[in-house]
């Protein structure tokens, strides 16, 4: 996962990129380590980031919500899959993935599955954190709340 050379020494970086056709899901499990900070993004085609105000296209370490095993699960789909670290690709079918790591204590690989989307929850553990659509308005409300405190003149 590392990448040498790039923004701080402290900062460890991971690339990749999907590709997630509409009739697929791309299940990402990660069990990040210690660090002061982590975030996966989802960017284009040029690693512009994607809307992340009115979209869940990213998460960091504090908005991320781990599933009882303690395994961060994101998958990125073209429609809601109801679980926690739904990535929204905003219609991309491809793009570039990050994760970014501050002050980690190692780095340590996502590992990425495709699978067709409607059999992605035979992948997942039962307990696996579920989202009701009301509960992904008011994490979108959210979002866009903090975005309208962040980017105010």
């Amino acid at each position: 996962m590392a990448a040498p050379g790039q923004g701080l020494s402290t900062n460890l970086y991971g690339t990749s990129w999907f590709d997630v056709p509409p009739d697929k899901a791309l299940l990402i499990e990660w069990q990040p380590p210690a660090a002061q900070l982590w975030s996966v993004q989802l960017a284009n085609a040029w690693w512009e980031s994607l809307d992340y105000i009115n979209h869940l296209s990213s998460y960091n370490s504090s908005q991320a919500v781990a599933d009882p095993d303690g395994v961060f699960r994101f998958v990125i789909a073209h429609e809601d899959p109801g679980l926690a670290n739904w990535l929204d690709p905003t219609g991309h079918p491809e793009g570039s993935l990050l994760f970014r790591l501050q002050g980690a204590s190692e780095a340590r690989d996502p590992v990425l599955k495709l699978v067709d989307r409607a059999s992605l929850h035979q992948y997942l553990p039962e307990d696996a954190v579920r989202v009701t659509a009301e509960q992904r308005r008011e994490l979108l409300e959210r979002r866009r709340r903090h975005a309208a405190v962040r980017w105010a003149p």
